[in-house]
C-alpha cells in the first residue's frame, strides 16, 4: 500500500495512486465519468492530509461543488455535507481547510489524528 508522507506537496496523480493502492476507486475513470466529476484547482497540503475541490453532476440535477480530503493512507471522503455555490467558493474552502486544521469538522480532525498515528 502506498502511504503518503505528511506535509509534502502531491499532485493528483500521487493521490490517485495512493487511493488505488488502498483498494479504493475514487479516481477511476469509470467512477469519474459516472458522476461527471471534475477536479478543481490543485490539491492543497495540510498537516497530514490534502484537501481539494470537486464538482459532480448527478444524472438528474445541476452541478454541485464539494471539498474532499485525502488522508495519508489514500482514503478520500467529503469534508462536510454542504455543497458550495460554485467552483471559486469550493476552492477557497479547500485552501482554508488545508491551512487551518481547526476549521475542519471535529470528526475529520479526529480521523486525521487517528490515521497519522498508525
Amino acid at each position: 500500500m502506498k502511504v503518503l508522507v505528511a506535509c509534502k506537496d502531491y499532485s493528483y496523480d500521487d493521490l490517485k495512486q495512493a487511493n488505488k493502492a488502498a483498494g479504493h476507486h475514487w479516481f477511476d475513470e469509470d467512477t469519474m465519468l459516472f458522476f461527471k466529476s471534475r477536479l478543481l484547482d490543485i490539491p492543497h497540503t495540510g498537516a497530514g492530509y490534502w484537501t481539494f475541490a470537486t464538482s459532480e453532476q448527478p444524472p438528474y440535477g445541476k452541478r454541485v461543488y464539494s471539498v474532499r480530503i485525502c488522508y495519508v493512507n489514500g482514503h478520500i471522503e467529503t469534508v462536510d455535507t454542504a455543497y458550495y455555490s460554485g467552483s471559486k467558493q469550493a476552492v477557497r474552502w479547500a485552501k482554508k481547510y488545508a491551512t487551518n486544521f481547526q476549521e475542519l469538522p471535529k470528526n475529520i480532525q479526529e480521523k486525521i489524528m487517528k490515521v497519522e498515528r498508525v
